[in-house]
């Protein structure tokens, strides 16, 4: 039986497949493994294109695709290229890939001018901000940005230069549809060998639970409940009821630019953005981790905003303008397309800015999310975006959180499941996360799917205790 491969699925084959092979290529740096990689990818993608299509399918098949390298890394078979020279490998597998991707990465930085070549180690490798950086090499803390933005653009360009000769995906939509059919061919002969197996055990049981034997005493059926979490489903870990509460910028505005429309609220770290849907953004730190260089050729001039000294950063050709200064012991960033809100209506904006406090305007899923019950000591909202909250611990320079999700995340739908069970009623499931600890996601009848999941080793939460958490949670 032909597969029949959705409209919208070929459609988006043939529109986008170019997109993704070039993303692959920049991943393995081979053309032939690129478009084994991608149709691997698509056609196990097929059977749930549905769902995936509901959702971001750019976003989930790139993160399909480095999983997939990442896997196959890991067999042997994935370092074997036809090639007509040899070289002298001490082991293989990913040991051997990343020790290939260092050297092009080492060779790609010998290139670029030393100053520039200086900076960028120092800033990746040595882990130094800018103003360290800057007394190593002797310059200035913006020259240190100045050489780190032209050395990461030299090094996009010869990425840029690398992808121009990635495959283009002619052809993919009829490899992927062949490919569909043969995988549904390998299901339907799975499923049928799968029936023969209980035929035969069958036919092997049929003659022992004949009429002909005494069948002993009859058993009551046995009433299937729902399976309990695994291990041990009580938690003894101590939970502080918390109040959850959306952060707030720490000013309020004198003046707005008109048509901006409405604001959401972000929290990155000790960062604190509003994001207008058009034109306008501002962002307020302790620090200033977050300034810097906007990217691309973005240069720089100096100016003032409150009669402080500021830096302007535009961009040759693109009307976007971006403001960076101090003021009040904070740093303040303040960004416009230059078209629904001009430069003059920045500044206007910047200047105006006074004491106070303005939230978000549009609504926000977690604001639906009254409170929680958190381990004690971890008492700070340490991100704030979408419909993702993490809680950090109280605790100077620790990256340990425990983030909880109101939507489903792509990066768990296509995990293996490693226990599924229930809770008071309700869907659930665990996941394996990163650095190894259970992620727990539970499907409501309210329409909300709840992940939650724990960063980093400073508690060692069980399942019992994700699923303690989950029942905390108190909805308005």
């Amino acid at each position: 039986m032909q597969t029949v491969v959705r409209p919208s699925f070929e459609e988006y084959v043939t529109a986008r497949s170019g997109m993704l092979l070039r993303f692959a290529y920049l991943l393995c740096g081979d053309r032939h493994l690129a478009e084994d990689l991608v149709q691997e990818v698509l056609i196990k993608s097929h059977r749930r294109w549905l769902a995936i299509e509901a959702e971001n399918p750019d976003a989930y098949l790139r993160q399909a695709l480095v999983r997939t390298h990442v896997t196959w890394l890991r067999r042997r078979s994935s370092t074997e290229i036809t090639t007509d020279t040899f070289r002298d490998d001490a082991g293989g597998g990913g040991f051997a890939d990343d020790q290939a991707t260092r050297d092009e990465l080492w060779t790609l930085l010998a290139k670029l001018p030393r100053a520039q070549r200086a900076v960028l180690v120092l800033r990746y490798f040595e882990d130094l901000d800018d103003a360290r950086i800057a007394e190593v090499v002797g310059v200035s803390a913006s020259t240190v940005r100045v050489h780190a933005h032209r050395g990461l653009q030299s090094l996009r360009e010869t990425l840029a230069v690398h992808a121009q000769e990635a495959p283009t995906g002619a052809g993919m939509l009829d490899t992927v549809r062949r490919g569909a059919a043969r995988a549904a061919l390998r299901r339907r002969a799975l499923a049928a060998g799968g029936l023969a197996v209980i035929v035969a055990a069958l036919a092997l049981l049929l003659p022992i639970l004949g009429p002909g034997r005494d069948p002993g005493p009859t058993r009551p059926t046995p009433t299937i409940t729902p399976s309990s979490p695994s291990p041990n489903p009580t938690s003894t870990l101590a939970l502080v009821q918390t109040t959850v509460t959306a952060p707030t910028l720490p000013y309020a505005f004198t003046y707005l630019p008109p048509n901006v429309g409405d604001s959401t609220v972000e929290r990155v770290g000790s960062t604190i953005y509003l994001h207008f849907d058009k034109g306008l953004s501002i962002g307020v730190g302790p620090d200033g981790g977050f300034w810097g260089d906007p990217g691309e050729s973005a240069v720089s001039t100096q100016t003032t905003v409150n009669g402080q000294p500021a830096t302007r950063w535009t961009t040759p050709g693109v009307p976007n303008v971006v403001l960076q200064w101090q003021q009040d012991g904070r740093y303040l960033m303040a960004d416009a397309d230059g078209t629904t809100v001009t430069e003059i209506e920045l500044r206007r904006f910047a200047d105006g800015l006074a004491p106070g406090s303005t939230a978000g305007t549009k609504a926000d899923p977690l604001s639906a999310l009254a409170s929680v019950g958190l381990p004690e000591g971890y008492p700070t909202i340490q991100q704030w975006a979408g419909a993702t909250l993490c809680f950090a611990p109280d605790v100077a320079g620790s990256n340990a959180s425990v983030c909880f999700s109101l939507a489903p995340l792509p990066a768990y739908s296509s995990q293996p499941h490693t226990d599924d069970f229930t809770i008071d009623g309700a869907p659930a499931f665990t996941v394996d996360g990163a650095p190894g600890h259970p992620v727990l996601i539970v499907e409501r009848a309210d329409g909300r799917t709840i992940t939650i999941q724990y960063n980093w080793d400073v508690l060692d939460l069980t399942t019992p205790d994700l699923i303690a958490i989950y029942r905390s949670m108190i909805f308005r």
